[in-house]
């Protein structure tokens, strides 16, 4: 029998999108490609509070591991370190756990892929697991532009839903560098650090003049594993990991997967770096568009997400927020429906287009407002 541990950080995050979009959830076609909600064109100018959060600074670069003479012992801090310094790459971590309990063998997959341009700026980050029949009852996909502009993708029971995330502080161009290795809960650095690995010669890996690595469990720092034996390729120009392949027999994968505590078993990774510098394009995931795409946004509205046909974000003044519709939408060719209905605290106003209504529901509050805009077919 094999598992599939899908990690509770990724139930979470599903939570706070429903959560964002009243639960709402539409399953989205998958013959399309997805195109990231555009920023608006057409945005009032509001007045900010005197005090508001930054948006937050992207990752450090972090530093490519320190030359190593070819004959001498190597020291590695993640093997992350130095991907940033490339224009692009690709790279996959697969690998596979076994124990036996109860005298029954449970196995389980684990399959990471991460793709990285710097210009453009894009990366993409696809997660699965695998059961005994080979079906993928768990898959996990973030795709990003150089507009902090994402989306989620899960795949769980048949069924699989999309959401846009806007994780920006307001909607502008974030400056800062997504070619980084990004996760919510697989990162690299979870593999260890190596100290004291032993050069083994130098060769062609994946095209890359790649210096050769031996390792056990004591240069792998990562005594939960048990016995370990590891052989990694470093390139001799830059210093990145190309190749990492290890064994070993004892604890269970403690990489921010839900396993069950105590369980000992055997498993194996495999991490492989192609294309540096290369060829590397960055579609946005299929099947992720929205009815709300190009829709006005108000300007100081931040953390917007879609979920299907609706958008969801906050704003200040929220007292703007519906003369600011009333403008726009009809400017972008919308037919008010009827005038604005408000009851405790709540307003709303329609708008209809080509056989489409958008409904826009502001929910004020004392600073932050919550505005909703659904799309639906026209009654």
């Amino acid at each position: 029998m094999k598992r599939a541990w899908i990690p509770g950080t990724l139930m979470l995050l599903i939570a706070l999108v429903l959560a964002g979009c009243g639960g709402q959830i539409a399953a989205p076609a998958t013959s399309e490609p997805a195109k990231p909600a555009a920023v608006p064109t057409a945005t009032e100018q509001m007045a900010e509070p005197t005090a508001t959060v930054e948006p937050t600074a992207g990752p450090a670069p972090t530093a490519a591991p320190e030359p190593t003479a070819v004959g001498g012992d190597l020291t590695l801090d993640s093997r992350d370190a130095g991907l940033d310094q490339l224009k692009s790459y690709r790279v996959t971590w697969k690998a596979d756990w076994e124990t036996t309990k109860d005298g029954k063998t449970e196995q389980a997959v684990w399959d990471w892929l991460l793709e990285s341009t710097a210009d453009p700026v894009g990366s993409l980050t696809v997660w699965k697991g695998a059961d005994a029949s080979g079906s993928a009852p768990g898959s996990w996909e973030h795709w990003e532009d150089g507009n902090n502009a994402g989306y989620v993708s899960i795949d769980a029971d048949g069924k699989r839903t999309c959401a846009s995330l806007w994780n920006a502080r307001y909607f502008t161009p974030a400056k800062r560098n997504v070619s980084s290795i990004p996760g919510l809960f697989f990162l690299p650095r979870m593999l260890g650090s190596l100290s004291g690995a032993k050069y083994a010669g130098t060769e062609t890996v994946n095209g890359i003049r790649s210096n050769r690595y031996t390792y056990d469990e004591k240069a792998a720092n990562r005594a939960d594993l048990g016995k370990v034996t590891g052989e990694i390729w470093v390139a001799a120009d830059g210093g990145y990991v190309v190749k990492d392949t290890v064994s070993w027999e004892g604890g269970a994968i403690p990489f921010g997967a839900e396993t069950p505590t105590g369980e000992s078993g055997k498993g194996s990774w495999t991490w492989e770096l192609t294309d540096p510098n290369g060829a590397v394009t960055i579609p946005p995931l299929a099947g992720c568009d929205s009815a709300t795409n190009g829709l006005p946004v108000i300007s100081g509205g931040y953390q917007k997400t879609v979920t299907g046909d609706v958008m969801v974000y906050q704003a200040f003044h929220g007292e703007k927020v519906v003369p600011f519709y009333q403008k726009e939408m009809v400017a972008g060719g919308w037919k008010q429906s009827g005038e604005p209905t408000s009851k405790d605290g709540v307003t709303t106003v329609a708008f209809t287009k080509d056989g489409q209504k958008a409904s826009v529901t502001v929910t004020s509050k004392a600073q932050i407002s919550d505005v909703m805009i659904e799309v639906t077919k026209a009654q």
